[in-house]
């Protein structure tokens, strides 16, 4: 079957996720590891780490793979009202478990996603995951922020999309290049 010889192709053929199971992310981390391993992006930003998920899929991929890749989480683990309230365990489970495994090339940057936003140079980020609040404003918010700070020809910047209000939230609409796949930052 041919779809045994992509599966066999792909970087997260033998990828066995340290965190699985604990978030939205479950069935898409091994994209998340063939993302970082095909592309090796120098700096890599995800807003809304949440348990960690997808978070510590693309650190797995960045040691597993070699990629030298600089990652960055960015969150304020106070939750929302997608991901729901924490406490403090949480926190200290995810800085725990980054400390132990990838403090050579990640931070946790524990801030709002407009604070730390000003921490990165424009032009800078080669991958950028948003994963915050998944309203359309809030989703339009960040993407108007954090566009400047993506890499001219970068892909991306990627979005997780959940059902919101009455609907899915659709910031793309009003970025028309949104509009497939294979959208890129201009160039100039």
């Amino acid at each position: 079957m041919k779809l045994d010889k992509i599966d066999s192709a792909l970087p997260s053929r033998n990828f066995a996720p340290r965190i699985y199971g604990v978030g939205a992310w479950t069935d898409h981390i091994a994209f998340a590891y063939d993302l970082v391993a095909t592309l090796k992006p120098g700096l890599l930003v995800e807003l809304g780490v949440d348990r960690g998920e997808s978070y510590f899929a693309f650190c797995q991929a960045a040691v597993e793979n070699q990629t030298g890749t600089r990652c960055f989480g960015v969150d304020t683990w106070q939750g929302d009202q997608h991901a729901g309230g924490y406490d403090e365990t949480t926190f200290a489970q995810i800085s725990a478990h980054n400390r132990e495994n990838y403090e050579a090339f990640s931070t946790l940057i524990r801030a709002d996603f407009d604070e730390a936003c000003e921490t990165f140079s424009p032009g800078s980020i080669d991958v950028l995951h948003l994963d915050g609040l998944h309203t359309e404003e809030a989703v339009r918010h960040d993407l108007e922020a954090w566009l400047p700070k993506i890499r001219p020809g970068a892909p991306g910047p990627f979005m997780t999309a959940r059902v919101s209000g009455s609907g899915r939230s659709r910031p793309h609409k009003n970025y028309p290049d949104f509009s497939n796949s294979s959208w890129r930052r201009p160039t100039n």
